[in-house]
């Protein structure tokens, strides 16, 4: 087969699948905000000096985010338990992290965190009984 026709061929291939085909849709936004927030920010990276993160989960942006912007102070909200033991552990030797155990929200005060049985998701909204982690008592 020459290299044209081949060349074709994977060309033909390649435009019936998105980019969300190759690449799921979460990790193609995570890229794009690792690599580019100070684009957005219209801001020089070594000016990028603060970024919050709600709902830290395991952090896995942190690091390329500390690369990324040399200057900047990381806080990390994250409300769950599961998660924010696991953040503190990763984190500790790593002053430009600060990990927060608050939910975010647009009210002052207390109120209940409800876990789900998905990795990474919480909500300050009641969930539904199928996301209802096993060890919850049904209300």
């Amino acid at each position: 087969m020459n290299r044209s026709l081949l060349s074709r061929a994977i060309t033909r291939i390649l435009l019936k699948f998105s980019i969300y085909d190759l690449v799921p849709a979460y990790d193609f936004v995570q890229n794009v905000v690792e690599n580019h927030l100070h684009q957005y920010l219209k801001r020089d990276k070594e000016k990028i000096t603060t970024i919050y993160i709600v709902g830290g989960y395991r952090g896995h942006e942190i690091y390329k985010l500390l690369s990324n912007y040399p200057n900047c102070h990381i806080t990390v909200f994250e409300p769950s338990d599961r998660y924010k033991t696991v953040l503190e552990q990763k984190f500790r030797n790593e002053p430009r992290v600060e990990v927060v155990k608050v939910a975010v929200s647009d009210h002052v005060g207390t109120a209940k965190f409800f876990e789900t049985n998905l990795k990474g998701s919480g909500s300050l909204l009641p969930v539904g009984h199928l996301a209802r982690r096993p060890d919850e008592v049904a209300s």
